[in-house]
């Protein structure tokens, strides 16, 4: 992949529109319930998701919690999108390194696998640890190079598969920047989640580049990869069961 399509890929929020995201990737409704569980939402609480897009997840969170939730994203036409989608959340566009909130007034602030696009990560979680009340929680979904290399889609194209691996990294690094940066309790669990099977109809959403990354290869790996994602669906008779997998790391703030 050539290095300016690189640059232009990682200075962008997404090469996919508020809408293909949302037809594409959708809701991440079973992860969006373990988070809640885990972080204990209620009514009572107000919940900043850092990293919003669409506002898809954000919606789910005030769904089954009740919470106050306010979106946030450095995408403006992103936000522009989500407020004209969900009515009972707030949206902002802001950077996550330079939040517009009040210091200590959110009880809990959620990374929806936005994590790796934060360009200072250690300033954006001491920035999230001051708006976060004392004892405040954090949720970073994610995934890792060890569990993309798992995904068939991303088996498929070798240089997007490296391209991923090197933006997500390892969860290790994640939380050794937690406890540099004033975080405790922290936890790391990882989930699961069923998507389909690998048939013809997941060979249809792979074909309509459901990730950047697709966007940015040659087109020749492209038809290669659609090729062998086609002998593999002969191979196991769509037989073959496609997960999204997930890392989920969980600290607290210690501002007290």
């Amino acid at each position: 992949m050539k290095g300016s399509n690189v640059k232009k890929l990682l200075s962008s929020h997404d090469q996919l529109s508020a809408d293909e995201y949302l037809s594409l990737r959708g809701e991440k409704y079973n992860l969006c319930n373990i988070i809640a569980s885990r972080l204990s939402l209620n009514s009572s609480h107000v919940v900043l998701d850092i990293g919003c897009g669409p506002g898809q997840n954000s919606n789910r969170f005030r769904e089954i919690t009740s919470a106050e939730v306010i979106g946030v994203d450095l995408d403006i036409k992103r936000v522009r999108h989500a407020k004209g989608l969900w009515k009972n959340i707030s949206f902002m566009h802001a950077d996550v390194a330079a939040l517009p909130v009040e210091a200590n007034s959110i009880n809990a602030v959620t990374s929806m696998i936005s994590f790796h696009r934060f360009i200072n990560k250690q300033q954006a979680l001491k920035e999230m640890g001051r708006v976060l009340k004392p004892n405040g929680k954090i949720a970073i979904a994610t995934t890792t190079a060890e569990k993309l290399k798992r995904r068939v889609d991303f088996q498929m194209f070798p240089s997007a598969l490296s391209f991923e691996c090197n933006r997500f990294g390892s969860a290790e690094e994640i939380v050794k920047l937690l406890k540099i940066s004033g975080y405790k309790n922290i936890c790391i669990e990882d989930f699961s989640d069923y998507i389909c099977n690998v048939d013809e109809g997941f060979m249809s959403w792979v074909k309509s580049k459901p990730f950047s990354i697709f966007r940015h290869i040659s087109e020749k790996e492209f038809e290669m990869g659609l090729n062998k994602l086609q002998e593999l669906i002969l191979l196991t008779g769509s037989s073959l069961p496609h997960y999204d997998d997930y890392t989920l790391i969980f600290g607290e703030y210690d501002n007290g």
